[in-house]
């Protein structure tokens, strides 16, 4: 509710993105889903869902979007790059399978090496394109990696800066905490970023 809130005050100024990406919060909710769809908002989204959830495939089939995979050949496989990380370009392969509806796709993520028990991790994408706008692979495999970034500076916010190291009990005191830690990390980035352009 709280992320649909931001959005919604985004939506009101004017400035809400043309895609929105989350994690499995965001991706259940389907109130949230239903609000970007609706006319009024029609903003684009790529939010990470289970591996249980269901999936209407046709008119007369629904799945679980991890047995999807039973139908995939190697050929709808594309290796492509979401971002860099922390070790360099995140680089995973990708499946986009078709739905019932034109404008929603099933986005699937595959890590190209196993993991220490052997096993290639996983993860699913539900996708909304809005009406007129062209959508393709590689769109959404962008902005399904826009989440890395600002996961990353969460932590670095919660580790270095205090960001969920708050006791307050008010909204406006919540905020103002929150503020705080964040422009803190972000003066330190940008100082960080101009020393190096300058090294």
């Amino acid at each position: 509710e709280l992320g649909r809130q931001i959005l919604a005050d985004l939506h009101a100024e004017g400035r809400l993105p043309g895609w929105v990406t989350g994690d499995e919060v965001y991706g259940r909710d389907p109130n949230l889903r239903a609000w970007l769809e609706s006319p009024e908002v029609d903003t684009g989204y790529v939010l990470a869902i289970s591996a249980s959830t269901r999936i209407a495939l046709s008119p007369v089939l629904t799945a679980r979007a991890d047995s999807v995979l039973k139908t995939l050949m190697a050929s709808d496989w594309v290796i492509d790059s979401c971002g860099n990380g922390s070790k360099g370009e995140r680089r995973y392969a990708w499946a986009w399978v078709a739905t019932t509806s034109p404008r929603h796709h099933l986005l699937i993520r595959r890590s190209l090496a196993p993991n220490a028990k052997g096993v290639r991790e996983l993860a699913f994408y539900l996708c909304f394109a809005p009406e007129g706008r062209p959508v393709t692979l590689r769109t959404l495999i962008a902005v399904a990696g826009r989440r890395w970034p600002v996961e990353e500076d969460f932590q670095v916010a919660k580790d270095a800066f205090g960001l969920d190291h708050s006791q307050v009990r008010t909204y406006p005191a919540l905020l103002r905490h929150l503020v705080l830690a964040i422009a803190a990390l972000a003066v330190v980035a940008v100082t960080t970023a101009h020393a190096r352009t300058t090294a």
